[in-house]
């Protein structure tokens, strides 16, 4: 679902609601940043889901 190339695949519109059903979801938990580079921090807070049964 989530993918560098995923826009060549499918729409924009697509892939967030593909987020919004799984909840899929990056928090940001930290920003630094000098002349040359800017960090940014975070945690995948995706849910996993499983369709086995």
């Amino acid at each position: 679902m989530i993918g560098y190339d995923q826009p060549t695949f499918q729409s924009m519109r697509r892939i967030d609601q593909a987020r919004r059903t799984t909840r899929y979801q990056f928090r940001i938990t930290g920003i630094s940043a000098d002349e040359d580079v800017v960090r940014l921090s975070g945690t995948d807070d995706g849910v996993a889901l499983s369709f086995d049964e």
